[in-house]
């Protein structure tokens, strides 16, 4: 992937509110169990040439930097945030959550006809643009980079109990600074004169299939600001899913409410302050973390037992059931009920668990394809809170 180019009012908003908040821990790389036969860089190179662009596809992206002083003191800026992308018709929706500052900024975008229409702390406006920045404004590289042989320190090439083949690499010295500077860097850390890139690490995931499905990268640096050394540590992770079979449909309603964004150009960006109605840093664990987030950024309402429920259509419904650790999705009288804790999911009498690919004699495959989309959707839901299903099941 080429240089990123920084574009877009919500960039350039971002970028202004670096600063301080706390972001919960992110969940360690996957484990692999055992190393792939064959010359790792070619292996890596292999799935890199034969590796499927598709169609369409979504991103849940993770992004941190913190920041250490002399005295040990930290600061944060993190970002959360989800693209659902339809490559084939240049059409996009994304959300992004920014905690700086003891601020939450919120960002909703449609993008269709070369357009972004932007809901940006409850100010709406459009930016023409092109697709690949749309994908931009995500801050993190979203398809995986050929490194150069030159350009690598070490790698390994692993395959996990799922299949999945992992390559983690370590960038060359020499070649931190420009690296981390034109893929990453989007706070300009790199750009200090005496900044040096004390490591460097990028790991890259595929599938069994060939098909890349995430990454995972650190960078660790040091520079001086106003004569006081800050170390700096840079992590970012992509998960991608739904490959070719996202949705980013823009309704006929959603497009009549765009006819009335006012242009770019014309918002006097020094007006737009974080949202600081609501708390949105992560609490002690993961589901009070999700609850808390599904009411606040999501707008469920919490029903009695401790659930909390999202009506729409007047017919449909999710709702998360923390006590049971169930995930329900309900269409007039028909009930869906995933369990996320045995990851196996019922609708009448038909029954499917999903970690031994099994099912009842009840079950038709249209009723299958169902519950998979029900699984899908409470990913989904936990994506767009800043979480991601491997962390609500690690704490069962």
């Amino acid at each position: 992937m080429s240089s990123m180019k920084k574009t877009g009012l919500i960039l350039l908003c971002a970028a202004a509110l670096c600063g301080c908040t706390q972001n919960s821990a992110q969940e360690p790389a996957e484990k692999a169990e055992k190393p792939l036969a064959g010359d790792a860089y070619t292996l890596f190179s292999e799935e890199i040439t034969s590796a499927e662009k598709p169609s369409s596809a979504s991103y849940s992206v993770l992004s941190e930097y913190q920041f250490r002083f002399s005295d040990d003191t930290l600061s944060y800026y993190t970002m959360d945030g989800v693209l659902e992308s339809d490559d084939e018709n240049e059409e996009a929706h994304l959300t992004q959550h920014i905690l700086a500052n003891g601020m939450n900024s919120n960002m909703e975008s449609y993008y269709y006809d070369d357009t972004l229409f932007n809901e940006y702390n409850g100010i709406t406006y459009y930016e023409n643009m092109t697709f690949s920045n749309v994908k931009e404004l995500m801050l993190v590289p979203l398809e995986p980079y050929a490194f150069p042989e030159q350009l690598i320190e070490a790698i390994t090439a692993e395959e996990s109990t799922e299949g999945n083949h992992i390559y983690t690499i370590t960038v060359a010295e020499n070649s931190r600074k420009d690296y981390f500077g034109s893929h990453y860097d989007f706070y300009g850390v790199s750009a200090y004169d005496d900044a040096v890139i004390k490591s460097g690490t990028v790991v890259d995931t595929f599938d069994a299939e060939g098909r890349w499905i995430g990454e995972k990268a650190e960078f660790v640096s040091e520079f001086t600001y106003q004569e006081q050394k800050i170390e700096a540590t840079y992590t970012s992770e992509v998960s991608v899913f739904n490959l070719n079979a996202t949705v980013a449909a823009v309704n006929d309603e959603q497009r009549e409410a765009h006819q009335s964004y006012v242009a770019a150009a014309d918002i006097d960006t020094s007006q737009i302050a974080g949202e600081g109605s609501y708390d949105d840093t992560p609490e002690e664990t993961v589901s009070a973390t999700f609850k808390k987030r599904l009411i606040n950024r999501l707008g469920y309402e919490e029903i009695e037992g401790g659930a909390v429920q999202m009506i729409y259509n007047t017919n449909e419904a999710y709702t998360v059931d923390f006590e049971n650790k169930t995930f329900i999705y309900s269409n007039y009288s028909i009930n869906y009920v995933y369990s996320w804790q045995g990851d196996l999911i019922s609708m009448g009498a038909c029954t499917y668990d999903f970690g031994k690919d099994l099912a009842n004699s009840e079950c038709t495959d249209s009723t299958l394809e169902k519950m998979k989309d029900v699984k899908n959707y409470l990913v989904m839901e936990l994506y767009y809170c800043g979480l991601s299903f491997e962390d609500l099941q690690a704490e069962n």
